[in-house]
């Protein structure tokens, strides 16, 4: 990809960016994106509920969610 080209591509995006921000500040919409944190209790709820499963897929879960 060309220097000049590279350049302007990302003032472009950084530009959209802020547009994307102020317009989403002036409707009142939330500014975060991504996942939202698990809280303790759905986490408990989770491990209890893969504790009751039967299987090797529902001990793998429980791993898995322990883990991360």
């Amino acid at each position: 990809m060309d220097e000049d080209y590279q350049k302007s591509l990302s003032q472009f995006f950084s530009g959209m960016k802020i547009t994307v921000v102020s317009v989403k500040a002036e409707s009142g919409k939330i500014l975060d994106e991504g996942k939202k944190p698990m809280t303790f209790e759905v986490y408990q709820t989770m491990c209890k509920l893969l504790m009751q499963g039967k299987g090797d897929d529902y001990m793998f879960a429980r791993a898995f969610l322990t883990l991360e």
